[in-house]
């Protein structure tokens, strides 16, 4: 639209025309007056350049320096429009690529990876995490730090309190986290506001992607729009993942337990390989099992199996894989996961075996545990051999305690 044309400018241009025509008409008057007076001619065009010279200043004082400023008004909001516009096509450009992304992404972790760097780009002036889901679905156990540019490593959660995201599945809003209902597994000790956004397969909370900025500052509710349109793409490739997996899985699912066999975990080692992923493993089992079964009976030591599975399966991340492995040899793997955060895991489970025994009708019993990670071996069974060498080796330190392969873990 011309400026001219514009609203704004017409009341403008509408003073300078009344401004103009009655200096003009000043101007004529003065010359007639002046002829009726019988002035001479000299002196009329003197006079009508004073006129003349007075109709400019006036103009330029009191109509055409408001006009150019209001001319100037337009040209920076003109600016400034097309400047929000340009920014609202990156905005879409980005959102399109991401569900591209996400459409294309070959497992789980890189779900919720993509969407993880998608919502850090779309709120670069805010931060972002992927609180990863217990298996009741209720907390958050483990938290990923995340930029545009890719994901950290998980950190365990020890918060207490139950997600409102991840229990409802809706995403849950709060201006700041004095609220009643705030997310408790923010783990920032300033006063923040947070918008969490629940990622679901099947219909239970897996992940929960939270961004985080200053208290009261809240994203507009259209941006919160276009980030839950992620989500619910990210739901319906995991869906799809999950159910190709299921389609094309032999794997056999050990009755005692309810965990599949270790064919489930030779084949997920073997995709995490050939896409160059990393993770750890982790070779566990039961102290001293015969032990157990003579002075407590079969069943009991049945009971005790499915107890340690249960407390595995419980703790662990919910894209880790559970397996038992064979008699009272139990895996877990921890896919983009280093070997002492999966330490840290194990750890966790050792803890909530203690804390679940204390309540059980059943004997206590404690576990050992071997970890290593994919990038210290050469090979799939090497990898296997170092995790049970080094759940060899907590054994031979009286068992009761998680080893690292390079023997340099703690207590």
């Amino acid at each position: 639209m011309n400026p001219a044309d514009s609203p704004a400018s017409r009341p403008a241009i509408s003073r300078a025309l009344l401004a103009c025509g009655a200096l003009i008409g000043l101007a004529a008057f003065s010359l007639a007056e002046t002829a009726a007076t019988g002035i001479d001619w000299p002196y009329r065009v003197i006079g009508a350049i004073v006129i003349g010279a007075s109709t400019i200043v006036i103009v330029l004082s009191t109509v055409a320096r408001p006009l150019q400023a209001e001319l100037a008004e337009l040209d920076l909001a003109r600016s400034e429009a097309g400047a929000a516009l340009d920014r609202s096509r990156r905005r879409e450009l980005l959102i399109r690529q991401a569900a591209n992304a996400i459409a294309l992404a070959g497992d789980e972790g890189e779900v919720l990876s993509t969407l993880g760097r998608a919502g850090a780009a779309l709120w670069p002036d805010r931060d972002t995490q992927l609180l990863l889901a217990s298996t009741d679905g209720t907390t958050a156990t483990w938290r990923v730090a995340v930029s545009a540019d890719g994901v950290g490593e998980p950190v365990v959660i020890s918060a207490d309190g139950r997600c409102r995201a991840l229990t409802s599945g809706r995403t849950a809003v709060a201006a700041s986290i004095k609220q009643l209902d705030s997310c408790p597994h923010v783990g920032s000790e300033a006063d923040v506001s947070t918008v969490c956004v629940a990622v679901l397969v099947d219909g239970a909370p897996l992940a929960s992607m939270t961004s985080i900025g200053p208290a009261g500052d809240l994203p507009p509710s259209g941006e919160i729009t276009e980030v839950e349109s992620l989500a619910a793409a990210a739901t319906d490739r995991l869906r799809i993942l999950r159910h190709e997996r299921a389609a094309g899985s032999t794997d056999v699912i050990d009755p005692l337990t309810g965990l599949p066999n270790h064919m489930t975990v030779d084949r997920e080692m073997r995709h995490l390989v050939s896409d160059l992923v990393p993770f750890s493993l982790a070779a566990c089992d039961i102290d001293h099992l015969a032990l157990y079964n003579q002075a407590y009976g079969q069943n009991n030591g049945d009971r005790a199996l499915g107890f340690f599975a249960a407390a595995l399966r419980d703790t662990v991340r919910p894209g880790d894989i559970v397996c038992r492995y064979g008699d009272d040899l139990f895996v877990v793997l921890f896919p983009r996961c280093s070997a002492l955060n999966a330490q840290a895991a194990m750890e966790r489970v050792r803890e909530a075996l203690v804390l679940n025994l204390s309540v059980a009708e059943l004997a206590p019993f404690t576990v050992s545990v071997g970890v290593t990670e994919s990038n210290q071996a050469a090979s799939i069974p090497e990898i296997i051999e170092n995790a049970d060498l080094a759940l060899s080796v907590a054994k031979h330190e009286g068992g009761n305690r998680v080893r690292l392969s390079s023997f340099d873990s703690a207590e």
